[in-house]
C-alpha cells in the first residue's frame, strides 16, 4: 500500500484499536516521526492482561512513548468520548475484539472520527465477522475498499477511505450487506 504524500502533515494524529504487540503503531509512530506528525492514540483494555504490557514497553524501547496517548479502557467506550472532544484522525488501524458487534461499533465510530476520505486499515479481515462489518460500513456508509492483501484463510487485511462527503441519507437508509 503506497499512501499518499499529501496524507501526512504536521497536524497529522493516527489511532490504533487493538495496540496488542504494538506492531502497526510502530509504523504509525515511524510515519509521524518521518512527517513532523503530532499524536498517535493506541487504545487496548487488554494490554496488561493478555499482553504482559509487551506492547507498550516496544514503544518505549523504540523511543516513540511520548509519541502515544494510551487508553487500557474499551473502544467502545474512549471512541465515543474521543468524538465528544472532538478529536479527529487521518489514518486509523482496527484490529480490537474481533466479534461483529465490536468490530461494527469500533467501524461506525471511526467513521466520525476519521477525517473525510480517510484512511481505515483493518486487519483479520478473514473472519466473518470482520467481513460482515466491513461490508456494512461499503454497503451503507459510503466507503470503498482502496486495497486488500491476497486472499489467505489465515490472514487478510484489507483498507477502507472513509467518505468523502456529508452522510445525507435519508433516516430510515438500509442496504443489505
Amino acid at each position: 500500500l503506497t499512501w499518499r504524500s499529501t496524507a501526512w502533515s504536521e497536524q497529522t494524529r493516527t489511532i490504533d484499536v487493538g495496540l496488542g504487540y504494538a506492531i502497526a503503531s510502530l509504523f504509525m509512530c515511524s510515519g509521524l516521526l518521518a512527517t513532523a506528525g503530532s499524536e498517535h492514540v493506541a487504545i487496548d483494555p487488554f494490554q496488561a492482561t493478555r499482553f504482559s504490557d509487551v506492547g507498550l514497553q516496544s514503544l518505549e524501547d523504540a523511543g516513540v512513548r511520548d509519541l502515544v496517548t494510551f487508553e487500557a479502557r474499551p473502544s467502545e467506550i474512549v471512541l465515543p468520548e474521543l468524538l465528544g472532544k472532538g478529536a479527529s484522525f487521518d489514518v486509523a488501524f482496527l484490529d480490537g475484539n474481533h466479534r461483529f458487534d465490536w468490530v461494527f461499533v469500533d467501524l461506525v465510530f471511526l467513521g466520525r472520527l476519521v477525517k473525510p476520505g480517510g484512511a481505515v486499515f483493518v486487519d483479520d479481515h478473514q473472519l466473518s465477522s470482520v467481513q460482515h462489518a466491513v461490508a456494512f460500513a461499503t454497503s451503507n456508509l459510503g466507503w470503498h475498499l482502496e486495497a486488500s492483501s491476497d486472499e489467505d484463510p489465515l490472514h487478510h487485511w484489507v483498507v477502507l477511505r472513509t467518505a468523502t462527503g456529508p452522510d445525507e441519507r435519508d433516516f430510515d437508509h438500509f442496504v443489505v450487506f
